[in-house]
This record gives C-alpha cells, structure tokens and sequence, in this order.
C-alpha cells in the first residue's frame, strides 16, 4: 500500500489552510524551504514537547492517563498520527491534546487546528474503540477546549477523502489563498508565486 495515501493529522491541518501545501509534500514530495517564523514556530514545537510532561496541567477533574506522542495508526481508515498528548478521562473517554508553538486567535482555536483535533478523535475512537468528545489545543497563551461534533468528524472524512483523491490523480489544486495568507511562513509560496 502507497504510503502517500495515509491521511496524518497535518494534512488535514494543511489542507484547510491551504490544499497546495498537501500536494507539494505528498504528490511531488518537495520539501518546503522553512522561513524564519516557521523555522521559529517549529523549534518553539520542539521545546515544547521537551517540557510538556512537567507543564501539563491537566483541566481534566479525573484523569486516569496522560500518554505523550502517541502513535496511532488505522489501516480501515488508511490515516495515522503521532498525538502530542491523550488524555484518558475518569469515564474512559480518550481527550487528544494538540501543543502549538504560537498564539491562539484571541484565546480561541484556530480551524485548522480545530480540525486537526477532529482527525485525532476519529482515529482514536476507530483503533481504541473509545468516545472521544472534545480535545485541547495547547497554545502559547491559552489552553483552548474544542468539542467535537458528528459535523466535524464528516467534514474530516471527506477532506481525507479528498486528500486521497489529490494524491492518487496527482491533481494540482488552484491557489485559493491570498498572498498576504502565504507570507505567513508557507514553506512552498515560492512555487505558487517565485518569491
């Protein structure tokens, strides 16, 4: 099995935010060329993970169990991950803990990362076969709590569908960002644009 047809929880944060960004890196496997704020944001994820066991305080009133860099994998739904965090709740409910290395959007989620959690939850209720209702994106500034309907996790399926799609038709999707949305760090705005 083609591994480029495993959807991770990045693809589908990336295809939100931009759908090209799936294609370079999985259709053309071109690596992105990391500007500064991305090459910040990136080390800033890594200095996170270094701390995460001392710094999570769990808003959890009864948690049974904190598993770190979870691996998960679902061949029926051909998608994997690797969860910063899984929570397991006092009803044996799973809670995925997502640590970004930037601001939140006035203490609120941003929707790719909304989205990302989404992703998570469905892998996790598919492999563990446990609810997964709601999810935490660990920002710089906020710990935001996100609740996951039966809305998002269809808006997911079908961005997987989609994605593999992309993948085995090897379509190149059209740009629907705008610029000043590039300049954010997009590591392949040089492809789209040549600058």
């Amino acid at each position: 099995m083609d591994d480029s047809l495993y959807v991770t929880g990045s693809d589908i944060k990336n295809c939100i935010y931009c759908e090209r960004v799936v294609y370079f890196s999985k259709v053309m496997r071109i690596q992105p060329v990391l500007w500064s704020q991305h090459a910040d944001s990136v080390m800033e994820h890594k200095v996170e993970e270094r701390n995460e066991e001392r710094r999570v305080s769990t808003p959890l009133p009864n948690v049974r169990g904190k598993h770190f860099n979870y691996r998960i994998t679902s061949e029926r739904l051909m998608a994997s991950a690797v969860i910063d965090c899984v929570l397991e709740d006092g009803y044996g409910r799973l809670v995925p803990v997502e640590y970004k290395g930037m601001r939140s959007k006035a203490g609120k989620a941003y929707s790719d990362h909304k989205y990302q959690i989404a992703f998570y939850a469905i892998l996790l209720e598919d492999v563990c076969r446990k609810a997964c209702v709601e999810g935490y994106i660990h920002y710089t500034d906020a710990l935001v709590r996100v609740y996951i309907t039966d809305g998002m996790k269809m808006y997911v399926r079908r961005l997987m569908s989609r994605i593999r799609r992309m993948v085995e038709d090897e379509t190149l999707p059209p740009i629907r960002v705008s610029r000043r949305k590039c300049n954010g760090g997009c590591g392949y705005r040089y492809i789209c644009y040549g600058y």
